[in-house]
């Protein structure tokens, strides 16, 4: 890999191309996990993306469910999302997969540190089923306004990736006359 050169494998293998951060069932984990924030108003919507993969076939469709959960355990907010716009069943072994989910925060929730639980269940209620592993992603709840937070109303909103760490949410120009 160079500047100008960027070399991708075309049949990613679990174990040598990539590990699990976490499994969360047999054979099906995060392998990668990109807060949009670290910080978030109350009203507001976090977003999470992830990076999913495979080590067997799967054969069951799953959602996601995230909780919003304070330092006490208590749940203030849950919400579930399918795991991708692609259905889990259909995943085969070595699979690789992104889902986004949009956590929308109460409008009355108190500042202060939170936790966001990540959970897997099945869509189909008779599939016998041990509990999923559960993956926690700190978060902090401000009145004020989260750096990372809001994008200005006059802003030009987008969506770009720079790498696996680096997300463009919008933009703003202005002429400075000064120069």
């Amino acid at each position: 890999e160079d500047e100008t050169v960027m070399l991708y494998t075309m049949m990613p293998e679990a174990g040598v191309d990539y590990e699990f951060r976490q499994e969360m069932v047999h054979g099906l984990g995060v392998v990668q996990i990109l807060p949009a924030a670290a910080c978030v108003n109350p009203g507001s919507v976090w977003a999470l993306a992830v990076g999913w993969g495979t080590a067997v076939s799967i054969t069951e469709d799953f959602v996601v469910e995230l909780d919003l959960v304070d330092g006490s355990g208590t749940i203030f907010h849950s919400e579930t999302f399918p795991i991708s716009e692609w259905p889990s069943s259909e995943w085969s072994e070595n699979t690789l997969a992104w889902g986004t989910y949009a956590l929308t925060m109460p409008e009355g929730l108190m500042p202060g540190e939170y936790l966001v639980d990540m959970s897997l269940s099945p869509v189909n209620s008779d599939w016998v089923f041990n509990q999923s592993e559960t993956m926690t992603v700190p978060l902090t709840v401000s009145d004020d306004a989260c750096e990372n937070g809001r994008l200005p109303e006059t802003a030009v909103s987008l969506e770009l990736r720079f790498g696996d760490d680096i997300r463009l949410l919008g933009y703003e120009t202005r002429q400075d006359d000064a120069l």
